[in-house]
C-alpha cells in the first residue's frame, strides 16, 4: 500500500551489538600476590624453608637474597644457613609458579637480621673478695667434673670473651681481664664483672658481683695475707699462731700477758675501719674492750666500745653480716634470740636488731665467714640431738638475715668437743675452714669446700680433714 506506514508494537530494542568481557588480570612475580611463610628459627635452626600461599602446580622458582644481594645458583625451596657469614644480614626470598601457560603466582618474604643463639649458664664470681686476693668468674660446671654447663651456641661456633669490672657501677681503669686482684681502694665498695659472650654477628652477657667488706680475719694478724690462730693459756698470756698458708704454722708468738680477766675473746676482723685484724675482750663487768692491731702482730690501742654484754651467751665475729661493707657481731640472749650489732666502721656501733629465734640449745656457735662460697658469712652451731651432736650450718643472705630458716647438716658428733672456731682459708685454697679441739688436745682442722658449692650448686661439706697440733687442751681460749 502506497504512503501507508508500518506501525510496530511497542517493546524493547532489540540489541544491536554483543559486549566483550573484560579479562582477568594474570598475578605476575614483579607484583606479588600474597607473603611466603618462611620456617625455622633464625637465631638456631639450620635451615629456613619457605612456605607458599598457594597450591603447587607447576614448578616453583626461589630466590634467595642477603641485605638485597642475590645468592647465585641457590634455587631451592630451603637456606641451608652459615653463621659465620650471614648472622648480622636480612635474608629475603622470592617465590614464583611457572606452568605451560605462564607465571601463576608469585610471593616474598624477608626475616631477620638473622643471628646465632648464645645460651649463658648462671655465672658465679669466684675467689676471696679480700685486698691483695684475686677474683675471676666461672660458669657453674666448669671445670669438670661436674656436668658442664658453659656458654654454647646454636648452631656451635666459637666464642669470644670480654670482661669489663665496675666498682660500685663505675667502670674500673684497666679493669678488662678475666681476673681482677682486689685493692684497698675496693673495700666497702661492690665490684661486678660483666662477661660478653660474642661470635658472628651475636653477643650475649652475663653479670655477677660480690660486696668488698671491711679486711677479712682471713688477711692475718700481722697482715701477711694467712689465716691466724689466738690462744690463750693458763697464765693469761696471749699467744698468736700464724699460719703459712699451706695448712701449717710458722713460730707462735706471744702478743700479750694479763689477759687471764676476760671470760670471752674474738677476733672480729677489722672493726675500726683501719685495715688491720683486730681483738675484742669481754670482762666479768659485761665490758667489751677492742685492742686494735697494727698490722704487725702488736697493738695500737685498747678502748672500751660497749657495756652490758654479761648478759649474752655467746658472741661471734662473722664478719660483714648485713653486707654495708663492715664488720659486725653477731650474740645470743638468754632466751636464744640472736642479735646483730652492726658495726659502723669506726669502732662503734649503728642499731641492734633480732636476726633469729630459738638458739638457746645450740652449742659451740661460730662463724667461718663465708663458708658456702657465696661470699654471705654463715653461722655454725651444734645441737645435742640426742648426743649425736649434729654440727648445722646457717647460710647468710648477705643482708643482715639468713638465707633459710632450717639449717643444713654437715657433720656429725660435734657435742662433746672442747672448742670449734673458724680461722678463715687456713691452708690456702680460697675455702674457709673450720678447726675443733677435742679433749685429748688433739687440734683438727677441716678443710671447706666453698668454691666447689658455688660451681657445682654442691651441698655444703667439707673437702677433709687434718690433725695439726696437739697439747690444746690447756688453753683456756682459742679463736
Amino acid at each position: 500500500m502506497v504512503g501507508a506506514s508500518l506501525v510496530l508494537p511497542a517493546g524493547p530494542a532489540a540489541a544491536t551489538t554483543t559486549p566483550t568481557p573484560t579479562p582477568t588480570p594474570t598475578p605476575s612475580a614483579s607484583a606479588p600476590a600474597s607473603v611466603i611463610t618462611v620456617t625455622g628459627d633464625t637465631t638456631a635452626d639450620t635451615y629456613l624453608c619457605a612456605v607458599v600461599p598457594w597450591t603447587t602446580a607447576g614448578r616453583a622458582h626461589y630466590t634467595w637474597s642477603l641485605d638485597g644481594a642475590s645468592i647465585a645458583d641457590l634455587d631451592n625451596r630451603c637456606y641451608w644457613r652459615d653463621p659465620k657469614n650471614d648472622s648480622g644480614r636480612l635474608l629475603s626470598v622470592t617465590a614464583d609458579e611457572v606452568t605451560d601457560t605462564g607465571t601463576e603466582h608469585g610471593a616474598s618474604a624477608q626475616v631477620g637480621p638473622l643471628a646465632t643463639r648464645i645460651t649463658v649458664p648462671r655465672m658465679a664470681v669466684i675467689g676471696q673478695p679480700d685486698a691483695g686476693s684475686k677474683l675471676w668468674p666461672e660458669f657453674p660446671g666448669n671445670p669438670q667434673p661436674a656436668p658442664t654447663a658453659v656458654p654454647a651456641t646454636t648452631p656451635p661456633l666459637p666464642l669470644t670473651y670480654a670482661y669489663a669490672w665496675t666498682r660500685d657501677g663505675t667502670a674500673i681503669p684497666g679493669g678488662t681481664g678475666a681476673v681482677y686482684t682486689v685493692t684497698s681502694e675496693d673495700r666497702g665498695h661492690r665490684l661486678e664483672v660483666t662477661v660478653t659472650v660474642s661470635t658472628y654477628g651475636s653477643s650475649a652477657a652475663a653479670a655477677a658481683g660480690v660486696l668488698v667488706p671491711a679486711t677479712r680475719r682471713g688477711a692475718g694478724f700481722n697482715a701477711d695475707g694467712t689465716a691466724d690462730v689466738f690462744a690463750r693459756n693458763a697464765a693469761g698470756d696471749l699467744l698468736l699462731y700464724p699460719g703459712d698458708g699451706r695448712g701449717g704454722w710458722l713460730a707462735p708468738q706471744t702478743i700479750g700477758w694479763g689477759w687471764g680477766g676476760f671470760n670471752l675473746l674474738l677476733a672480729p676482723g677489722d672493726f675500726d675501719g683501719d685495715g688491720f685484724t683486730d681483738v675484742m675482750g669481754r670482762d666479768d663487768q659485761g665490758r667489751l674492750y677492742l685492742y686494735q692491731g697494727n698490722g704487725s702482730g702488736g697493738w695500737k690501742n685498747a678502748v672500751q666500745v660497749g657495756q652490758g654484754w654479761q648478759g649474752f651467751t655467746a658472741i661471734i665475729a662473722p664478719g660483714d653480716f648485713n653486707g654495708d661493707g663492715t664488720n659486725d657481731l653477731l650474740a645470743r640472749d638468754p632466751d636464744g634470740a640472736l642479735w646483730l650489732y652492726p658495726g659502723n666502721g669506726r669502732g662503734g656501733w649503728l642499731e641492734p636488731s633480732v636476726v633469729g629465734l630459738g638458739w638457746q640449745a645450740l652449742h659451740h656457735i661460730t662463724s667461718a665467714d663465708d663458708f658456702s662460697g657465696d661470699h654471705a658469712p654463715d653461722v655454725f652451731g651444734v645441737d645435742y640431738l640426742n648426743g649425736q651432736g649434729p654440727l648445722r650450718l646457717y647460710l647468710g643472705a648477705g643482708d643482715g638475715g639468713f638465707r633459710t630458716a632450717a639449717p643444713t647438716t654437715v657433720g656429725w658428733g660435734w657435742w662433746d668437743l672442747k672448742t670449734v672456731g673458724a680461722p678463715g682459708d687456713f691452708n690456702g685454697d680460697g675455702d674457709v675452714d673450720l678447726f675443733a679441739i677435742d679433749s685429748a688436745g688433739q687440734l683438727t682442722m677441716y678443710w671447706g669446700a666453698g668454691t666447689d658449692m658455688t660451681r657445682y650448686d654442691a651441698a655444703a661439706r667439707f673437702k677433709g680433714q687434718a690433725t695439726i697440733g696437739w697439747g690444746w687442751g690447756g688453753m683456756t681460749a682459742v679463736f
